[in-house]
């Protein structure tokens, strides 16, 4: 926990309180402020919230070991060397982009995905639109959009420097 004060309201944490795990990668969604901290419960009743209560517990949910499941071929992926995740990349319902979040993949059946390169588009579309920033100096939308790229016979290139 990083902080001992709620972030909404301020006061010290005591009981009933929600931790989020670090779920949101891109520093400029508006949900990044949730991620990896803890807050009051009813601190969380409002939209806004409930909208990072529920992406959280997605993110959880697709993350656990017995859930990864190959969107292309629909079996368990238990090697973890042959696991790619896509995980919340934007939480705007509104952004193209929100129709990839929390896709798991096995990189052996990556150029079978019939969207690949529109999502190697769309992802790099929203960087290169300013709306996504790294929370290191590790380009993890670049190595997401490199992964999928290599699969896919994209001639997108390599971006993550």
């Amino acid at each position: 926990m990083k902080n001992f004060s709620c972030s909404i309201c301020g006061l010290k944490l005591d009981k009933d309180i929600h931790s989020f795990p670090p779920f949101v990668a891109n520093l400029k969604d508006p949900l990044y402020k949730y991620g990896d901290t803890s807050f009051h419960s009813n601190c969380l009743e409002n939209n806004e919230g409930k909208k990072a209560i529920e992406l959280s517990e997605r993110s959880l949910f697709h993350i656990k070991p017995v859930n990864r499941i190959c969107k292309i071929d629909g079996n368990l992926i238990t090697d973890p060397d042959d696991y790619l995740f896509i995980p919340l990349l934007t939480s705007n319902e509104n952004e193209e982009l929100y129709k990839f979040n929390f896709l798991t993949f096995s990189k052996k059946n990556i150029k079978k995905w019939p969207n690949g390169n529109k999502f190697i588009e769309v992802a790099d579309d929203f960087i290169k639109e300013g709306k996504w920033l790294d929370t290191s100096e590790f380009k993890f939308l670049n190595h997401l959009i490199q992964e999928v790229s290599i699969g896919n016979d994209s001639n997108y290139g390599d971006r993550s420097n």
